[in-house]
Formats: structure tokens, C-alpha cells, sequence
């Protein structure tokens, strides 16, 4: 969930959260899946140093091994698309990342993007399933594949220590894929 279905009825809750945890608890949360950890992270939570999301997620990475994780939330921290300034608590949850994460996947800007590595993390951006699509900046460095064009889906498949990804448009068409190890 993101902006659109922030509702402050909830102190930055999500109805979806209230559905899906139960009122009174917090909008992120933790599993494994295939030897990898995904961390659901909650990008319109009130954030900052102190904040008790912040202090979840240093406290889940501090006895963590290895990078087989993969953290999702709303906003991007970086993009090539209309939100290219990208968000500074999406930055914050990234500092915490860096080294310890292979993939962060985000939405809000409408359209697929997957960016060059940064500190080991490859960020994809899959928002293009809304009714309009944003503009991706295709000369933008950090951009290792972009599509406006199309309305699509991440799709992820994981097995022990390896990712692999494809944006598939919704026709079906493959329009960019790979793999990466942890």
C-alpha cells in the first residue's frame, strides 16, 4: 500500500494493514521465502531516527547474515521517472539496506524501472498497473532498464541464494529479465 490508501483515521495506518495485522499492529513486518528475508516496510509510517519502524529495522539487521534480503515499501528512493528526486525516508530505509540487501522493490512512480546497482542493491520500480503511466528519463545514468509504454508487473522467483526477475507487460510480453546471487 502507499499514498492512496493512506488514511490518518488509523495515526498512518493503512486500512489495509488494519484487514491484514489486526488494529494495534505495526505496518511492517518480516518472513523468509526461499532462503530469502523480505522486509515489508510501511514507506507513509512516521519515520526518522527514533521512529519505531526505523528502530525495528535496525534491530532485525543487526544479527543478520548475509545479503539474501529483499525490502519493499511504497516510495522509491531513487528514480528515472517523475519522482526522480526520489524520497528521503525511502533513503533512510536504503543507509540501513546498503551491504545487507540484494533487491528493493518500490511503486509510486507509474511505470517499470530496474536501476544500476547501488551499495549492492538492485531497486526496481514496478508501478505501471494504475490508469495513467509517468515518463521515464531514458539518458538518466542510473537507469539500467526503463518502460513507459507499457502497463506491466514485476514478476520475482526465488530459490536458495538466487533471484530471478522479469517485467512483464500485461499482454504478457517479457520486456526485461535477469537473475542475481546473494
Amino acid at each position: 500500500p502507499g499514498n492512496h490508501e493512506f488514511d490518518n483515521r488509523f495515526s498512518g495506518y493503512y486500512p489495509y494493514w488494519a484487514r491484514q495485522k489486526g488494529h494495534g499492529q505495526p505496518p511492517w513486518s518480516k518472513r523468509t521465502i526461499a532462503g530469502w528475508q523480505i522486509l515489508d516496510l510501511n514507506s507513509e509510517a512516521p519515520h526518522g531516527p527514533g521512529s519505531p519502524q526505523v528502530r525495528w529495522l535496525d534491530r532485525t539487521l543487526a544479527n543478520a547474515r548475509g545479503d539474501c534480503r529483499i525490502a519493499f515499501w511504497h516510495r522509491p528512493a531513487y528514480s528515472a521517472g517523475k519522482y526522480e528526486e526520489g524520497n528521503d525516508r525511502a533513503r533512510q530505509y536504503w543507509d540501513a539496506l546498503a551491504g545487507g540487501a540484494r533487491i528493493i522493490v518500490n511503486g509510486h512512480d507509474h511505470d517499470m524501472q530496474r536501476l544500476r546497482p547501488r551499495d549492492g542493491i538492485v531497486e526496481f520500480i514496478s508501478g505501471a498497473g494504475g490508469r495513467h503511466r509517468h515518463n521515464v528519463d531514458e539518458r538518466d545514468p542510473k537507469l539500467a532498464f526503463g518502460d513507459d509504454g507499457h502497463f506491466g508487473a514485476l514478476r520475482l522467483r526465488l530459490s536458495f541464494e538466487r533471484a530471478m526477475w522479469r517485467f512483464v507487460s500485461a499482454r504478457g510480453r517479457a520486456l526485461d529479465k535477469g537473475s542475481l546471487s546473494c
